[in-house]
């Protein structure tokens, strides 16, 4: 984070941008496979998982992407941010929704 805020300031007058986007548990086929292989997992743990996560989800590529494209595009002028594109708020502790239906009266 601190390379990103030190870079995005150097390279402000060549108008180039620095950013950092800290992404989430995503749903890749290389996740798939890891669950496969390294826990034995048939495809069911997907939608355990995801249905403890607070958005019941697990991050999709093509939501990263577009989030991706728009950084890259002229419209963003956005540089030194640090973007946390995950279902947590940091600092906050672990955010599951048992936790989230835990704090909802």
């Amino acid at each position: 984070m601190t390379l990103v805020k030190h870079s995005a300031t150097s390279l402000l007058p060549h108008r180039i941008r620095v950013n950092l986007v800290n992404l989430g548990w995503m749903h890749t086929k290389g996740e798939v496979d890891i669950h496969r292989e390294l826990f034995g997992r048939d495809e069911s743990w997907l939608g355990h998982s995801a249905k403890e996560l607070p958005f019941g989800k697990l991050i999709q590529p093509s939501e990263a992407a577009y989030l991706l494209t728009y950084l890259m595009t002229d419209f963003s002028v956005m540089t030194g941010s640090v973007i946390d594109f995950d279902q947590t708020v940091p600092g906050s502790g672990p955010t599951t929704t048992r936790r989230i239906d835990r704090l909802t009266p």
